[in-house]
């Protein structure tokens, strides 16, 4: 007969509980991205999760055993695995990047870290690793540096000062140019202010302005000119754009500029300005004075006429010829010296056939020997051009007789339009211009001929043509002489 039943009971539900943590952190492990394994304190290798196979390329059953040795790239010294196994010897947690080589011998980058474990006295029992193959980001790390090289090359060897300051004045990138002109190097003006940097107080303060002026309305601004002293107390002029310019890194406001020295081109145009205030009163002497004085000795040579003995009436003709073609220079040299001081003047339609037809009838009267004509109807059409567009005919009319070795030269004048264009057409029956000198008859000072005419007229007759947009070209006439063409769009 059985008395009784005895009954023995344990409790193991934190060594459950600790099982469970356990299942969890292998799981854990076995799932990660991130290369796990584990040595013995010898360094033999006890345990790999499946990311370590996928990044090292070595499976399991090849790495069980051995050393982390395997993967060693040759890339570091053998002092920095010394510094890792006494880091990690010693209780310490170690971690850094690391060169290491694949199984089919391609070259990886992990970034490892190294811990001891350790029982409830301390001491290291084993070591865990964990890797992280950060391979793609420093070939993209190194590709960035080396863009940047080649852009900070390109900065340097770009002529124009570059720069970029902070909204405290200081520099953040100087390119050579900019280093020079304070006779340092890029790196000594970089991180400096710019009242360390610049020479003159007066500059920085004016520069600071305008930095500050720029950062604050977050507006480019553009300095025409502005003056530099140099290292060596030379003063430039820069003609600069400055822009707002926020620092990548940082995200701080800035101030990005570029400054082009322009101190010879500064100087060439203040000589020009100077040229054509001194081309200015020479034509007023000439337009006033000197077409003034001639005009009285013409009005007072022909009272004469009536006066002169009949061996004497040769030489009064050559003087009143002599002086009616120094008032026609005048007139071209007047002519010449508008179009040189107002290039930029703004063109309007101008009626073709009032124009033609006046100074057709200018040029008759004016030479009475000659016989002048329209050919046909003018065309009732508008061409672009300004107060100057008479010139071009009148001179070349005159070009016509002046040149003209036939007793009664004759010249006929004709209009025709092509599509929008209009052709005009002055004829003459002079001896015709060669081939060689149609390329050349424009040419500034080019004389017609072999007269003593200055050649200015048909300068200016293409001169004025370009400025319409037009051209003009000489042609050989049917019969005997030249045809001067020139062809002018029709106003819009």
């Amino acid at each position: 007969m059985i008395d009784g039943i005895l009954i023995s009971s344990r409790d193991i539900t934190e060594r459950k509980r600790r099982e469970q943590k356990l299942k969890q952190f292998r799981e854990a492990v076995e799932q990660t991205g991130h290369a796990v394994y584990i040595t013995d304190t010898d360094g033999s290798i006890e345990y790999v999760n499946p990311a370590f196979e996928e990044v090292t390329g070595y499976s399991e059953d090849e790495v069980i055993g051995d050393t982390p040795r395997l993967l060693k790239s040759g890339e570091h010294e053998d002092a920095f695995y010394e510094d890792l196994w006494e880091t990690v010897r010693d209780g310490n947690h170690w971690e850094n990047e690391m060169v290491d080589e694949r199984a089919d011998g391609t070259e990886i980058v992990l970034y490892q870290t190294i811990s001891p474990i350790t029982d409830s006295d301390g001491e290291s029992q084993k070591f865990v690793a964990v890797a992280r193959d950060i391979t793609e980001r420093k070939e993209y790390e190194q590709a960035l540096e080396t863009t940047q090289e080649k852009l900070r090359q390109i900065i340097d060897l770009v002529p124009d000062l570059i720069f970029v300051k902070n909204r405290e004045g200081e520099y953040l990138l100087a390119n050579e140019t900019t280093a020079d002109f304070y006779g340092m190097a890029p790196e000594d003006v970089e991180g400096r202010h710019e009242t360390e940097v610049i020479p003159s107080v007066e500059d920085s303060e004016e520069f600071r302005q305008d930095d500050l002026e720029v950062i604050e309305s977050g507006e480019p601004k553009f300095v025409p000119e502005e003056e530099l002293t140099t290292a060596d107390g030379e003063t430039r002029i820069l003609q600069t754009k400055k822009i707002p310019y926020q620092v990548p890194e940082s995200g701080e406001d800035a101030v990005l500029g570029y400054a082009r020295d322009v101190t010879e081109v500064t100087e060439y145009q203040h000589k020009l300005e100077s040229q054509r205030d001194n081309l200015e009163i020479l034509n007023q002497v000439v337009r006033h004075d000197i077409r003034n004085d001639l005009q009285l000795v013409l009005a007072y040579a022909e009272t004469l006429i009536t006066y002169v003995e009949p061996e004497g009436e040769e030489n009064l003709d050559r003087v009143l010829d002599a002086t009616r073609d120094a008032i026609d220079i005048t007139t071209t040299a007047r002519d010449v010296t508008r179009v040189m001081l107002h290039s930029d003047v703004e063109l309007r339609p101008v009626r073709l056939r009032p124009a033609l037809e006046s100074e057709v009838d200018g040029v008759q009267s004016n030479y009475e020997e000659a016989l002048v004509r329209i050919d046909g109807t003018i065309p009732n059409i508008e061409v672009p051009g300004d107060g100057m567009l008479e010139s071009v005919f009148r001179n070349l009319m005159k070009n016509a007789i002046q040149h003209n070795n036939k007793e009664v030269p004759e010249v006929s004048v004709s209009v025709t339009q092509e599509d929008d264009i209009a052709v005009l057409r002055i004829a003459d029956n002079g001896p015709g211009i060669s081939g060689e000198r149609k390329d050349k008859i424009f040419q500034q000072g080019e004389m017609g001929l072999d007269s003593e005419g200055t050649g200015l007229g048909l300068y200016l007759v293409e001169t004025l043509v370009d400025r319409y947009g037009g051209s003009v070209y000489v042609e050989d006439n049917d019969a005997t002489g030249a045809v001067f063409v020139v062809e002018l769009p029709l106003s819009a």
